[in-house]
């Protein structure tokens, strides 16, 4: 009896027919021992255009008729399970080379490689690893790889990337998961026979880790569609211990233990976040609909509301942090700060800015309500607290009022903080209009009509300033705008450094508070009033080599951005330029579209091309307004026949509540008097979005941005600045010190920390004097001095470790020019075996000092 010959597939014998065959031209018998069994079709496909005829021959008797019968000029193959002495000499010498080939698939498959004999590791896989490397091959061929042994991994991942449309290099356990969502591909892959499934499944589980055995094991249960969402559901049901529920779930994951369970839902969560953070539309697509899958299956598969609102990535768990905000903020048991910390740790919090900004302003503002803080002392301290403080009550104000578009408990929360705060800021107004209407005059101020005298005029060397007035700019559109502007390289300084300590300054608007009057008197230089052809006369004979663009002269014709003639005066960095822009003041006349607050660089028309020419020409830039405003909340309208604004009346009846009487020379009206609201919740004229004329600090209050190009030096006795938010902006800080102020300390309540402020000079001197430092300020680099050191590092402990690379440098002592080389020199000095002490970032705009990394170095004690 024969013993057993082995199947053979049609791509095993097509390509040991290409073997036999290869320089043999015209016909031949080729005899194969082999199960004589075939399909159907008997004809096999040759490389070269010829088709060859396959006879499965079961007997002797049959291989010689086929033999027999032969005609020379056909390729005749032969399939038989008898053996040589079976068949005799007289048949063998009638086949091809007078040999009965035996069937060797793995000697095909190495030769297709270009090698010479399988590892035995490969060969120990079975038939089916030789039979799907040969029925796989690509129609160019296996790559011809180095080396003469085929190994196990290299075979193995050359299969895997054509049955996953996969680059072989490119195989991973984050490819394989965005194969499973490519329903065409799975489909292919289920098509293949159960022995090169499960072959390849045990494989790249060996070389990926158990995180691929459920990916496989879900896609052979038909739920490939799914892998993403029960791997995001699954791992949001083991953080919150749901038993039915996860009952409910092992349906999908019989026969996976918890180990490998919890490493594939944590390759999927990387998966996704990947996907989340994508900037390809399509793979963002797939990950949103991870999360929704995922959600979806959560509240209705498996019945766990609880899993999805708990999680930290899905949308269920943003909404219930939203709410989780709004419940602290009015339930006096439980925290906001965490509640806050909790919601911006959210996955998708940068996925819904709008929302996750209100929550965090509305616990700013209750944070503001905490702290213990005085009105303004008089009318200067008043302008200065608006530019450094309370503006930033204003922005968040306005964001707050925004409010929430569902969740009515949120909605109540929300509208309570508003309540509390605007009460507060309220009675600050209150204080200031007081203050202002007994002043008679400026004080401490800086004002309106002295703008150009005290910062444009000493402009003298270098290109000449653009000015850029925004009509109606309020202190808190300024905040918003000069946070946007920092990114797009430009520098904030003080341009009255000279005059006391460096911060952004404010000015006292002409009154009333209205155009005509505030932004003729800017131009002027000097109280008037006036209209756009006035500014223009009174600015170009003050400056005759200037020229000043309203709103109707800023824009070209079809194709031309700019006007011809600002284009010409931006282009000469000899002329001053000033450029009108009411996109504030339009808003507050026709309101705005949508429901976001906020104030953005593209928000103001022509303003960041006006900045980009400015920079090309290297000009300071001074942005400033002609007065602020305020925005229509839950106010009343006044009856007064004697209104001149909608915030100030000129007649001679007293002052009433929420009114203040305003006289003396810096008032532009009739006898020099006015009676303005202080009020923001008042008015005299029809309802519009917002309003000035009144003497609220958000009216009179005029913040001034002075800039430069970052890495320009700045004209003398500008004074670079790192602006920072308050203290309750950031954090909590601010408030806990001022609540554990206002009571004894009891073991209960513990003492607030000595803040920053305090400890940098007593780290510095620490610094200064200890014996590493020592030794390597004895060896500077050339071109740094001692005192620029120590000026650098203090100027980086007091900003608490981060600060803009020209404020550093203009605090050594060192032109904006060379920021970068003098911060290059720090560092040589500081990383000392290559420690991040100090690290320039942010394509080398901003200087990190890292404070922990500096005591540990230095062997320092807080």
């Amino acid at each position: 009896m024969s013993s057993a010959a082995p199947l053979v597939s049609r791509e095993t014998l097509a390509l040991e027919v290409r073997r036999r065959l290869k320089n043999h031209a015209g016909g031949a018998v080729l005899a194969f021992r082999a199960a004589p069994s075939w399909p159907a079709d008997l004809t096999l496909a040759l490389e070269d255009g010829r088709v060859a005829r396959v006879a499965p021959c079961r007997s002797t008797l049959a291989f010689w008729d086929q033999v027999v019968g032969h005609s020379g000029d056909e390729v005749l193959v032969v399939l038989t399970d008898r053996t040589r002495a079976e068949l005799g000499d007289g048949l063998i010498s009638r086949i091809h080379r007078q040999e009965l080939f035996p069937i060797d698939p793995w000697q095909a498959v190495v030769e297709v490689f270009g090698m010479t004999r399988p590892e035995q590791d490969l060969v120990n896989l079975g038939d089916w690893a030789a039979e799907s490397l040969i029925a796989a091959q690509p129609a160019s061929g296996w790559p011809k790889l180095p080396g003469t042994v085929l190994t196990r991994s290299v075979a193995l991942r050359q299969l895997a990337g054509v049955r996953f449309s996969i680059a072989a290099q490119n195989i991973d356990a984050d490819a394989l998961l965005t194969w499973s969502s490519q329903p065409s591909q799975v489909a292919a892959f289920l098509a293949l026979g159960d022995a090169e499934r499960a072959g390849l499944g045990t494989w790249l589980t060996g070389e990926f880790g158990p995180a691929v055995r459920p990916l496989f094991s879900l896609v052979e249960a038909g739920h490939a569609a799914q892998v993403l969402a029960l791997g995001l559901s699954g791992a949001a049901l083991a953080a919150v211990g749901d038993d039915r529920a996860q009952g409910r779930y092992e349906q999908f994951t019989r026969d996976l233990d918890e180990p490998t369970l919890t490493a594939f839902w944590a390759l999927v969560r990387a998966h996704v976040d990947r996907l989340l953070d994508s900037k390809v539309p399509a793979e963002l697509l797939r990950g949103r609909a991870a999360l929704d899958g995922a959600e979806n299956l959560l509240l209705g598969t498996f019945k766990s509301p609880s899993a999805a609102e708990l999680s930290d990535l899905l949308p269920a768990g943003l909404e219930a942090r939203i709410a989780a905000v709004g419940a602290a903020l009015t339930t006096k048991s439980l925290d906001p700060e965490q509640a806050l910390l909790a919601l911006e740790a959210h996955r998708l919090a940068d996925r819904d800015p709008g929302r996750v900004q209100r929550a965090r302003m509305a616990v700013r503002l209750q944070r503001w309500t905490l702290l213990d803080e005085d009105g303004p002392t008089d009318v200067g301290n008043g302008i200065r607290r608006q530019v450094s403080d309370w503006g930033w009550v204003d922005r968040a104000l306005a964001q707050v009022w925004a409010g929430a578009n569902t969740q009515p408990a949120l909605q109540a929360a929300y509208k309570d903080v508003y309540q509390r705060a605007s009460a507060r800021r309220r009675q600050l107004d209150k204080v200031f209009a007081d203050r202002l209407s007994a002043s008679g005059g400026v004080g401490a101020a800086l004002a309106v009509e002295d703008l150009l005298s005290t910062v444009i005029t000493p402009l003298r060397r270098g290109p000449a300033p653009l000015l850029v007035v925004l009509d109606g700019m309020s202190a808190a559109v300024a905040v918003e705008l000069a946070e946007e502007l920092r990114p797009e390289e430009w520098v904030e300084y003080d341009p009255l450094g000279g005059t006391g300590p460096a911060s952004r300054r404010g000015i006292l608007a002409a009154l009333p508070t209205v155009t005509s009057v505030s932004r003729a008197s800017l131009f002027a230089g000097e109280l008037c009033v006036g209209n756009d052809s006035t500014e223009r006369k009174a600015f170009t004979k003050r400056y005759p080599k200037a020229a000043l663009f309203h709103k109707g002269s800023l824009y070209g014709e079809a194709g031309e951005m700019f006007d011809s003639d600002l284009r010409e005066a931006l282009d000469d960095s000899g002329k001053l330029v000033a450029v009108v822009i009411n996109t504030v003041d339009d808003a507050l006349d026709r309101g705005r579209e949508g429901a976001d607050p906020s104030w953005k660089l593209a928000h103001f028309g022509l303003l960041h091309t006006l900045l980009q020419q400015a920079r090309r020409h290297q000009r300071p830039v001074v942005i400033t307004s002609d007065h602020g405003h305020i925005l229509q909340r839950e106010g009343r309208m006044l009856a007064a026949a004697d209104s001149a604004s909608a915030r100030h009346r000129t007649g001679s009846e007293p002052p009433a509540d929420g009114e203040v009487e305003l006289a003396g020379t810096r008032v532009m009206a009739p006898g020099n008097r006015v009676v303005a609201l202080w009020d923001p919740e008042l008015r005299y004229k029809k309802r519009k979005a917002g309003y000035h004329g009144g003497a609220s600090l958000a009216e009179v209050t005029i913040p001034l941005l002075a800039l430069m190009p970052a890495g320009v030096d700045a004209p003398t006795d500008w004074v670079a600045l790192d602006v920072q938010p308050p203290v309750w902006w950031s954090g909590p800080g601010a408030t806990r010190v001022a609540a554990t102020a206002q009571q004894p300390v009891t073991p209960s309540v513990q003492p607030a920390p000595e803040p920053q402020s305090v400890r940098t000079p007593l780290l510095l001197g620490t610094l200064l004097s200890s014996e590493l430092f020592q030794a390597l300020t004895a060896q500077l680099p050339r071109g740094l001095t001692e005192q620029q050191l120590h000026a650098a590092l203090s100027a980086l402990l007091e900003a608490g470790g981060v600060l803009p690379a020209v404020v550093a440098a203009q605090r050594a002592g060192v032109a904006a020019s060379r920021a970068g080389g003098l911060l290059t020199m720090v560092q040589r000095v500081m990383n000392v075996d290559g420690y991040p002490v100090l690290e320039i970032i942010d394509n080398g705009r901003t200087a990190s000092l890292n404070r922990q990394q500096l005591i540990e170095q230095f062997g320092l004690s807080e």
